[in-house]
């Protein structure tokens, strides 16, 4: 097996994980489709998974543009 090739192989695949090892974006997603279904236990367990992941800030501004482009009427 050539071991250069190896080293110079580089994979882009740039992930963050949560707490429970799950993919960040993948929270994400299922929180809003959560919100969107107003399904308020799965909404919770996302929220808490952004949250308690140190996440906090994300998840507010998460919040913040799903109200504003879901809910607000303006």
């Amino acid at each position: 097996m050539n071991l250069e090739y190896i080293r110079n192989f580089n994979i882009d695949c740039e992930f963050t994980l949560t707490r429970y090892l799950y993919v960040t974006k993948y929270v994400k997603l299922s929180l809003i489709i959560a919100l969107l279904e107003k399904d308020l236990d799965k909404a919770l367990f996302w929220t808490f998974e952004l949250y308690f992941s140190g996440l906090d800030q994300e998840l507010f501004g998460l919040l913040w543009v799903v109200y504003f482009g879901f809910y607000a009427s303006l």
